[in-house]
């Protein structure tokens, strides 16, 4: 399989303690990861570091391409409706086919009832679900999720984790990070790795 993402070595420090140390992980084509962490872990700060968004205080990463980060900082197009949010970061594609492509998706999320609401209008939940949303509709070889499910319920989280693994058996990497174990629903052969204690370690 293609190597998407290698970091060796990786170092975090800030100006108190060191976050991590010696953290070591590939990412290739086709993979499913789950990266385990609890809070202040320092997981949102190496997914940061795997989007090259941040550098890492020692290490080397390198990639072959700069993979899109879903975080609590994404924003969404406030006036326009959920729909519009979606159509406006797929591929040109002929009309039909973005049109059922932006079904599909609506209805994998339990968003197509809400369709033509515009997205200030939306709750938490329903928000965090469209920018989750918005992302698997990109085409891109790998996708990074930084703590998607903390604004979910379950019913919410295991459509996601559905349509995060339909995007994956299309071919594309999923790196999804949270304080939660790994669960069960995820799909056959997903690498589950847990940062504890300054440590990355593939479980």
């Amino acid at each position: 399989m293609k190597l998407l993402i290698k970091a060796d070595n990786l170092w975090l420090e800030n100006s108190r303690s060191v976050v991590f140390k010696n953290a070591h992980i590939e990412i290739k084509a086709g993979e499913f990861i789950w990266l385990e962490g609890a809070q202040a872990s320092g997981k949102s700060m190496l997914m940061g570091i795997l989007s090259q968004k941040r550098k890492p205080s020692k290490g080397i990463i390198s990639s072959s391409l700069r993979a899109p980060l879903c975080n609590s900082k994404c924003t969404l197009l406030e006036n326009e409706s959920v729909k519009n949010n979606i159509k406006a970061v797929l591929p040109e594609k002929p009309l039909d086919d973005a049109a059922f492509t932006v079904t599909e998706l609506l209805k994998s999320m339990n968003l197509f009832s809400l369709r033509n609401v515009p997205a200030r209008d939306l709750s938490r939940g329903q928000r965090q679900m469209l920018n989750l949303t918005t992302f698997l509709a990109l085409d891109t070889e790998i996708l990074l999720f930084d703590d998607p499910m903390s604004a979910l319920d379950n019913e919410s989280r295991v459509l996601f984790i559905q349509a995060a693994d339909k995007k994956h058996r299309q071919g594309a990497a999923i790196v999804i990070s949270s304080t939660l174990p790994c669960p069960g629903i995820c799909p056959s052969g997903t690498r589950h790795f847990l940062l504890k204690n300054g440590q990355l370690s593939e479980e």
